[in-house]
């Protein structure tokens, strides 16, 4: 039930960031401008796809905001091994803190619904479970 908890917990929080910058920030194209590795403590030495997927390298992104500021970040809501250093990608950006944005894409679209509908099948499973046995 707890796993469930989160990932409804997670799954809602990233769909509300998503609406909230998708109605009122501003798109920019940006640059993969490097790749960072996502936990140090970390390592995964198996070399095929399957394993590389969890050793994470995330994006760092590099966008010119309307105001012609540089930013230089990594996104604010999941990104992963999906993007290579050099490909651009479309952001959307809090204009008020251009440092707040996100990936303009299909992942960050169905990950907030797959996540919650994740959370609410884990917290039904537990409920059954734990109804059944008191």
């Amino acid at each position: 039930m707890v796993g469930g908890g989160v990932a409804l917990a997670i799954g809602l929080s990233i769909s509300k960031k998503t609406r909230k910058l998708k109605e009122t920030g501003l798109a920019a194209e940006g640059i993969v401008f490097n790749l960072e590795n996502g936990d140090d403590r970390i390592t995964v030495t198996k070399s095929d796809d399957f394993w590389s997927f969890f050793n994470a390298r995330y994006p760092v992104i590099r966008f010119l905001t309307a105001d012609q500021v540089w930013i230089t970040g990594k996104p604010s809501s999941f990104a992963h091994n999906l993007y290579k250093a050099g490909q651009t990608v479309k952001v959307i950006y809090n204009k008020e803190d251009p440092a707040e944005f996100i990936i303009d894409s299909k992942l960050n679209t169905v990950l907030a619904p797959l996540l919650q509908g994740a959370g609410v099948i884990l917290l039904i499973i537990g409920l059954v479970v734990f109804a059944g046995k008191i």
